[in-house]
């Protein structure tokens, strides 16, 4: 069964993919001002496109920046797990505001 956020973008873009925001230099409070929803997350994960482009995972810029989804050749636990490989374990987000905070 494919990831839940997987269906709806490949009815909107005829793509298999997950969203993924760019950190604009490395800079979390920037991040934040951009998408707000940010500051609700109490773990990020962090990958380097680079990476993931060297292993054949395009990433589209897709929505308003700073979103990009990484694009998968199929929507399978192997594929998943092959993109997973280049996401750092998690780690708290720097601007998490905590429970009813924002």
């Amino acid at each position: 069964m494919p990831d839940p956020e997987v269906l709806p973008r490949f009815a909107r873009w005829a793509l298999h993919g997950f969203s993924v925001f760019e950190l604009p230099d490395g800079d979390y409070r920037r991040l934040a001002r951009l998408v707000p929803l940010l500051v609700d997350r109490q773990w990020v994960c962090e990958a380097a496109g680079a990476a993931l482009l060297a292993d054949g995972f395009p990433v589209l810029p897709t929505r308003e920046h700073p979103h990009w989804t990484v694009v998968l050749s199929e929507p399978t636990p192997e594929q998943f797990a092959r993109a997973r490989r280049h996401f750092s374990e998690p780690k708290r987000n720097p601007v998490w505001a905590g429970p009813g905070q924002r």
